[in-house]
């Protein structure tokens, strides 16, 4: 096998591990945050020293570096999505039950008629039906 086919089939493996290290996110705990960011970071800077240097050393420092960023990302995101749960779990104790319900809204009114047909210099207006609006929507008792 030459190296650049194997080049391209660890592009291809480390590409495929990502994208499923990526579907499967679902963290709970901030330990598996940091471990999936450095995989998913680790095999993504992998291919990118591969692709940049095709030697091991260059996929080791690719590795290395892609791991770093991938913790720190994957903390980030575990920090945003406990932020969000907090906010949502604090909008849901100020939630108000509705102790009635909201009064009748009253259609709008509305009249129609008829227009013939009509030439005006070069332009041409079709028959038409033209509503006007006589009473609008209102708030009403049941």
């Amino acid at each position: 096998m030459n190296s650049n086919y194997r080049t391209k089939m660890s592009f291809k493996t480390i590409a495929a591990l990502t994208l499923c290290a990526y579907l499967f996110q679902g963290c709970a705990t901030l330990e598996k945050s940091a471990l999936l960011g450095a995989g998913i970071g680790g095999s993504f800077g992998t291919g990118v020293g591969l692709a940049a240097g095709q030697d091991a050393g260059s996929a080791l420092i690719g590795l290395g570096i892609g791991a770093i960023v991938g913790t720190g990302l994957g903390l980030l995101a575990h920090k945003d999505k406990e932020n969000k749960e907090a906010v949502l779990k604090a909008l849901r104790g100020k939630r108000k039950e509705v102790v009635q319900e909201p009064p009748m809204l009253k259609a709008a009114e509305a009249s129609c008629y008829k227009v013939d047909e009509k030439i005006d210099g070069e332009e041409y207006f079709g028959p038409q039906l033209r509503c006007k609006i006589e009473k609008n929507a209102v708030w009403g008792l049941k």
